[in-house]
């Protein structure tokens, strides 16, 4: 209704102020009577010229203006555009005024100018009203598609969602439809009628059309399959005020181009442009602070997206704002400079910075069901997928792409740092290094995900595999001690090797590098024989699988857990807690506490007349039930027996326990054996002598 009002009291404006026209010839119309005045006077002017009555001065070379005079001559060459710019608006006036006269083809046997904004103002109206009758009526279907599209149901999700779209589309498909047709029937020519019905009809397609793809994203109404995690309320708000801007930023791009159409001049074109920049600008920096919510639950609930979303939703307002009043300033300065290639550079901007947005919330709507979909996976998963590294690749692409795409809006087609002929062949170039680097950063990305399996994750401390917890801390394969460093060594070689690569491509003599780094590398050789020492001996230590990450070595006169090494050390954790970094040349010989099995033995001693055969006996009742306990009956390897009599003393017998565990964390089994033991004894019968020893 609003659109329709607007439209009526738009014609009926211009009808009224046509109403007064100046006196002119019969059968002439003003835009005619002005063009015929021009026409003569250019041909007396240049009557004269030929006769020589009018001498053309011949320009003197003007001298080069100073480097410091060049801003101060720009700034005054922008003021004097500035007032052209003004100078033009009684033109643009005068212009918009004659519009009623372009229009009236009642004298013609076609319609007047109330009748043709009238059947406009219908025609638009009908066009708007196909999309929200047709979605109202397709309101059970798009409920029960709604109601399928959570994450958890994978890629079946997907399906609805996409059923879900073509069901919004058909809506402005069917304004399509409608525009088409009335264009065709009603307004078929090319008169002005016919244009400026096309122009108005055709943006609000492109208003609909625009507007889908936040539809899609928010669905105000239907909060089930909404894919940004914006509240209902939110949601419908940003909605309608992204509408709104859509809608302000296609009236001023087909406000300007009526200008341009009545022939009006490059100066009151300008003054269009400029007269509608505040606009947008306010309608932009409105829909700032009314989407303030929005934008911040949008952007923080963006999954795997960069952290700049999330610094730009938490100060969405004080980034925003400063954006947008750039952008006001750039369209003046554009429309008085006479730019047209500001208007589209900006348009590209915000297209590409809203693509993005889009683009990310799409992508983590699709790893979300992918995820899913995956077994053994939820929707919150952490552990790497292939998914997650395709989708960082793809991100880095798309980030790459818009920065190509915003370099040339900005760099070639408004500041004219470059020529067309200078940034294809830059362009290429670059092109050219920022493929080489991408495929560095996806070989790299690829390579983390093969290995990540095998990189365990830091070793606990020591206190809990050799103290008094019974968590243990797994240490890793032989294959996971070794891929951290191939890692490393394979991550430098790609970087190096794609540098080397970009610098080629960019014309850089790469020779003398290579030979300064072999001779740099010769030198440290030389110099270095105690790194060299060090990386050798961790080189053999390594291949002789000495030890791994998170195992209890000792070397010298140190213990501890290996929690990791690099080219030329190893970071040893002690019990105690202290963290040993230990060069491999000073290791010396090692003593491997997890490897294999470990035999434990620990004595007791009972009185002189204990019954041997009674205490054998606990103790297979005490094995048999450790077999049968799921936390201890794995870690034990063979079982606690007894190993008879090995010391007699005054008053006791000492009889001697052993049995085999696996290694890493034994006395966390022999305390539960003692412990289970001294119940055994008392419940029967059997006493400890009075010299008891344990070890």
């Amino acid at each position: 209704m609003i659109v329709l009002a607007t439209i009526l009291i738009v014609g009926n404006i211009v009808e009224v102020s046509g109403q007064t026209p100046p006196t002119l010839p019969p059968g002439m119309t003003q835009a005619q009577f002005d063009a015929l005045v021009d026409a003569i006077g250019k041909a007396v002017a240049d009557k004269l010229k030929n006769e020589g009555a009018i001498a053309t001065p011949r320009p003197a070379p003007a001298p080069p203006p100073a480097a410091g005079n060049v801003v101060a001559d720009q700034l005054a060459a922008f003021v004097d555009k500035a007032e052209h710019v003004l100078q033009g608006a009684p033109v643009l006036g005068a212009n918009l005024a004659a519009i009623t006269s372009l229009l009236d083809e009642s004298n013609q046997g076609g319609r007047s100018v109330r009748r043709f904004f009238l059947l406009l103002a219908v025609a638009a109206g009908v066009s708007l009203a196909a999309e929200p009758i047709l979605r109202k009526s397709l309101g059970v279907f798009r409920r029960r598609l709604a109601s399928g599209t959570a994450p958890e149901r994978g890629l079946a999700s997907l399906v609805n969602l996409g059923l879900l779209v073509l069901l919004d589309g058909l809506g402005v498909l069917a304004v399509w439809i409608i525009v088409t047709g009335e264009l065709g029937v009603l307004f078929p020519g090319y008169t002005g009628q016919d244009r400026l019905a096309a122009a108005v009809l055709t943006g609000l397609f492109r208003w609909r059309l625009f507007v889908l793809g936040f539809r899609v994203l928010l669905q105000p109404d239907l909060p089930a399959a909404r894919l940004c995690t914006v509240p209902d309320r939110d949601a419908r708000v940003m909605y309608t005020w992204l509408s709104v801007v859509v809608f302000v930023m296609i009236v001023g791009v087909i406000l300007t181009g009526v200008a341009a159409a009545i022939h009006s001049p490059p100066d009151a074109v300008s003054t269009a442009r400029v007269i509608m920049a505040p606009l947008v600008v306010v309608v932009f920096l409105w829909f700032v602070v009314q989407s303030e919510n929005a934008v911040r639950h949008w952007c923080n609930g963006l999954t795997g997206a960069p952290r700049v979303y999330r610094f730009i939703g938490d100060h969405w307002i004080a980034v925003a704002a400063p954006f947008f009043l750039l952008m006001g300033a750039a369209l003046i300065y554009g429309a008085v400079s006479e730019l047209a290639d500001v208007g589209a550079a900006l348009r590209l901007t915000i297209g590409l910075i809203v693509g993005l947005l889009i683009f990310e919330t799409l992508l983590g709507a699709l790893l979300q069901r992918v995820d899913s979909a995956l077994p053994g996976r939820t929707p919150a998963s952490d552990a790497a997928k292939l998914p997650d590294v395709l989708a960082r690749c793809l991100r880095v692409a798309v980030l790459i792409g818009v920065g190509v795409a915003l370099a040339n809006a900005w760099a070639v087609n408004v500041l004219g740092l470059v020529d067309a002929s200078q940034w294809n062949a830059l362009s290429l170039e670059m092109r050219t290094a920022g493929a080489t680097l991408f495929v560095g950063f996806v070989i790299w990305e690829l390579l983390k995900f093969v290995t990540d399996p095998y990189v365990v994750p830091k070793a606990g401390m020591a206190s809990k595999a050799r103290g008094s917890s019974p968590a243990l801390s797994p240490h890793a394969s032989r294959l996971s001690t070794l891929v951290p460093l191939l890692r490393a060594a394979l991550g430098i070689v790609i970087a190096l090797v794609a540098v080397l690569i970009v610098l080629a491509d960019l014309g850089v003599n790469i020779t003398p590098l290579l030979a300064g780094a072999s001779i740099l590398g010769l030198a440290v050789s030389f110099g270095s024989q105690a790194l060299v020492k060090d990386i050798v001996s961790g080189i053999f230590y390594l291949t002789d699988d000495a030890f791994r990450v998170g195992e209890y070595i000792e070397c010298g006169q140190t213990r501890g857990i290996v929690e990791g090494f690099t080219l030329r050390s190893i970071r040893l954790r002690h019990p105690s807690g202290q963290l040993h970094t230990i060069p491999f040349g000073d290791l010396g010989k090692i003593a491997n506490f997890s490897r294999d099995w470990a035999i434990v033995k620990y004595d007791f001693s009972f009185p002189r007349d204990a019954d041997i055969d009674k205490v054998r006996s606990a103790v297979e009742g005490i094995d048999s039930e450790l077999r049968r306990d799921p936390d201890y009956g794995r870690k034990i390897l063979e079982p606690l027996k007894t190993q008879g009599v090995v010391g007699i003393t005054d008053n006791a017998l000492v009889i001697q326990f052993r049995f085999a565990a696996e290694p890493g964390n034994p006395e966390v089994i022999q305390r539960e054996v003692m412990h289970r033991l001294m119940h055994a004894f008392q419940d029967q019968g059997i006493e400890f002598g009075s010299a008891t020893a344990v070890s």
